[in-house]
């Protein structure tokens, strides 16, 4: 009679482990998930930012938007930007294998874009192209954009960390041939 209390035992430890075992694929499951929304969410919703937009500027008409539209569908769509910015003398540089894009002008950085955060800040505006090169070496393509308009749809009122929001136009043809969201981090 003794021996059965002891194997009763053992077989209800054995069922615990085994359905313990079980749901350890559903945690997982559930621990991925929790981790690709916070890293796809904006971080706006719990105030971590001061991200402002632009007044006629939506979600859902920014997802409207393709690389091609014309600047008047643009308009229709999400209105008018914060800001405007003519890059006169410009070229972009990019390093395709991180994502970061630097863009030049007059030979200093004007605008730095660092979707995968590899660069945490080591890239200013105003450095020179010498410095970046120094910084992250040869670029993996050129290009030149001076025929281009930046148009802003975010901003930072403090220059803190927000969404950064740009459609970049070609002033010739007045369409959309770069369309960009991203992260800002300062």
């Amino acid at each position: 009679m003794d021996d059965i209390e002891p194997n009763k035992r053992n077989l209800r430890i054995a069922y615990v482990v085994y359905r313990a075992l079980q749901s350890i694929p559903v945690l997982l499951a559930l621990l991925v998930g929790l981790v690709v929304i916070a890293a796809t969410t904006p971080y706006d919703f719990v105030g971590l930012t001061d991200t402002q937009y632009a007044s006629g500027y939506s979600k859902a008409g920014w997802r409207t938007l393709s690389v091609g539209d014309s600047t008047s569908e643009v308009l229709k769509r999400i209105g008018e930007p914060h800001s405007r910015l003519k890059n006169w003398q410009s070229v972009r540089w990019t390093w395709e294998l991180t994502g970061v894009e630097v863009v030049f002008d007059d030979s200093m950085v004007i605008s730095v874009s660092d979707p995968k955060g590899v660069l945490a800040g080591r890239i200013e505006q105003g450095m020179s192209h010498a410095r970046v090169l120094e910084i992250l070496g040869v670029s993996s393509k050129q290009e030149d954009v001076s025929n281009s308009e930046i148009w802003s749809y975010s901003r930072s009122p403090k220059s803190t960390h927000y969404w950064r929001v740009f459609l970049e136009v070609d002033a010739t043809t007045q369409t959309v041939v770069r369309k960009t969201e991203e992260f800002y981090f300062d």
